[in-house]
Parts: structure tokens; C-alpha cells; sequence
């Protein structure tokens, strides 16, 4: 019960702020007076019944996905008695916006936040648009989860398509905890990240595999190279096949 009232918390907290932020920034001007204030409640208190509806409505849509994917996921060959809901094997990739702090520093608030929720936005439509899950956004960097190395590739390349960004992807097993994904295998995918150069996906031995004979996907193996905590990995970089 305590696991699940901090689940509750976090994540209405995260949604509140986000639907006020929405809110407020639709219906007020940027110096308010107290008729703009009179008009934000007047349309909150009418906005409310419908939120409420909605909110049972996806959660129970998510919730119903959620416990599809868990079932439907093997369990890691590491510790083979692990129950699969505990340890299950996936495809982790995280996306990279190229010079965010460059970028930022140029950038006014309102140009941040939009080139900020662009991202999110993009990477959110094409995670979904390949039956994947994305974990988390971390204002210039996203996390999302696939079943697959393939639908993780695609999703990558496809990301790669839709902005300045570089990408790494790892394969093995992962520990979902709270809605996050934690383990060796999203350590060396953010790693991995580190290692592309911009505009570039690059995957782990795992993934690179997994993509073998798979049609439109083209793998190629670069040098070793060093991986903070983990050592030397073997990287190998993700382009569509030429036409």
C-alpha cells in the first residue's frame, strides 16, 4: 500500500503541475488582472468533471496495457527463478537532444519550452507508433522501453529522422520498478549515448544481434571503447540500407 500511494503521489503530482501549467499559460495574459484570475477559476471548475472522466478513462487504458506487456515478457535468463513481473527482458534506448546547453543558453523561455515539448511530443507519437513505451522525459533526453531490438532500431532511426539527436540502445535483461526501468542494461544504453556522435544510433553487441538479416536496417561495427562503470564495450552503429 505504502509503494502504491508514493506511485499515486509522484505521478498526480507531476500531472497536476503539468495541467495547471497548460491551464494558466492558455488562459492568462502575461500580467493577470483579478477578472483574468475570476475567468482561469470559472473555467478550471468547468474543465474539472470532464478531467475527472477522462483521467479513469486512460488510467484504466494504461493500466490494462501495463499489466499486458509484464505478462506478456519472458523472464531474464539471469536468475532464471526471478518471476517475469520482477526481471523481464527488453530493449532500452535513450534519445539525446544534440547541444541542449548550447541551445538553452540561445534560446528565450518560451522558445526553450517550446523546442523542449516539441521533442517530448515527437518522441512520444513515434515510441507509440511502434508499440514501445516510453519510461520517461528528462527535458533533452527521453527513456523508452521495446520488446523487441527491432521495434527499438526502428524507433531509433525514426527518431533520428525527426530532429538533431543521437541515440544508444542496449539489450538485456531490466528491473521495473515504479514505472521506471533500472539495471546494467540501461546503464550501458545511456552510455552508449555518451558514445554517438550527433545524428547517429549506436547499440550494444545484444541489439546489434538481434537485427541480423533484419530487412532496411544496417549494422556496422565501430572500435571498443571505453564505458564509465562498465568497462569496454563493443558499439556498433544503426543506418537504413540504402534503397
Amino acid at each position: 500500500m505504502i509503494r502504491l500511494a508514493r506511485a499515486l503521489g509522484q505521478t498526480t503530482a507531476r500531472l497536476a503541475q503539468w495541467q495547471a501549467e497548460i491551464l494558466i499559460g492558455a488562459v492568462l495574459p502575461p500580467e493577470p488582472a483579478r477578472t483574468d484570475l475570476a475567468a482561469l477559476f470559472d473555467a478550471a471548475e468547468g474543465l474539472l468533471p470532464d478531467l475527472q472522466h477522462v483521467l479513469v478513462h486512460v488510467w484504466r487504458a494504461q493500466l490494462a496495457a501495463a499489466g499486458a506487456r509484464l505478462l506478456a515478457l519472458p523472464a531474464s535468463a539471469e536468475g532464471g527463478e526471478e518471476p517475469a513481473h520482477t526481471r523481464v527482458t527488453l530493449a532500452v534506448g535513450f534519445a539525446d537532444l544534440v547541444s541542449f546547453t548550447r541551445r538553452a543558453r540561445e534560446l528565450d523561455e518560451h522558445e526553450l519550452a517550446d523546442l523542449v515539448e516539441g521533442f517530448e511530443s515527437r518522441a512520444a507519437d513515434i515510441v507509440a507508433a511502434h508499440g514501445a513505451r516510453l519510461v520517461k522525459t528528462l527535458g533533452d533526453e527521453v527513456l523508452f522501453t521495446a520488446p523487441t531490438p527491432v521495434q527499438a532500431a526502428r524507433i531509433a532511426l525514426d527518431l533520428l529522422d525527426a530532429g538533431e539527436l543521437r541515440v544508444g540502445l542496449a539489450y538485456g535483461a531490466v528491473l521495473p520498478i515504479m514505472g521506471d526501468v533500472f539495471g546494467t542494461t540501461v546503464n550501458l544504453a545511456a552510455r552508449l549515448t555518451a558514445i554517438a556522435r550527433p545524428g547517429t544510433a549506436v547499440a550494444d553487441a545484444a541489439l546489434a544481434e538481434g537485427l541480423e538479416g533484419e530487412p532496411g536496417i544496417e549494422v556496422r561495427t565501430i572500435r571498443r571503447r571505453p564505458a564509465r562503470g562498465l568497462g569496454v564495450v563493443q558499439p556498433h552503429v544503426l543506418r537504413r540500407s540504402p534503397a
